[in-house]
Formats: C-alpha cells, sequence, structure tokens
C-alpha cells in the first residue's frame, strides 16, 4: 500500500466492539471508520465498515488467526492512496 507523500493522515475508529470468549480462542466484531484530513481538506470519513476477527492464544498472548474485512462505506480514497493507473495489455 503506498500513501500520498508517505503520510497516510488518517485516524481509524474502532466502535461497538463485541469480544466473545471460549477459552483459548475468540471471536470479535466491530465497526470501524476512517477519517482522514489531507492538506487543504476538511476531515472526511474515507471508509467505513466491520472488522470480523478471530484470535488464538498461543504461548500466553492473543494472536490473529483470521481478519476479514466488510466495507459498507467507501468515499474519496485518492486523496489517501496513490492509484496506480491503469494499464492496458492489448
Amino acid at each position: 500500500m503506498t500513501y500520498k507523500n508517505g503520510d497516510p493522515r488518517t485516524r481509524h475508529l474502532i466502535t461497538n466492539q463485541l469480544i466473545e470468549l471460549d477459552g483459548d480462542t475468540a471471536r470479535s466484531r466491530c465497526y470501524f471508520t476512517v477519517l482522514q484530513r489531507a492538506t487543504g481538506h476538511d476531515y472526511q470519513i474515507v471508509v467505513g465498515g466491520r472488522y470480523h476477527d478471530r484470535f488464538a492464544k498461543v504461548d500466553g498472548s492473543w494472536r490473529f488467526t483470521e481478519k476479514v474485512i466488510q466495507v459498507d462505506h467507501l468515499n474519496r480514497i485518492e486523496l489517501h492512496f496513490a492509484i496506480a493507473e491503469t494499464r492496458s495489455t492489448s
């Protein structure tokens, strides 16, 4: 992933997190909202969605075993990422 000017200029907000424990495994669901303040622009929502994660306890530490990202809303992402030009192979 390449950021414009090497700086993502974002803040990730996690809300309504639910964690379900089952021994040495766990599941988590939450909403995420990514705010961005690109140079010359006000703060705006870039992307919003949900994370669905699974964890396992390994040697006493919790580790991700799965991360699913569901994007529900996508706005002006071009101010956040450097988007590669489309190339024709013909």
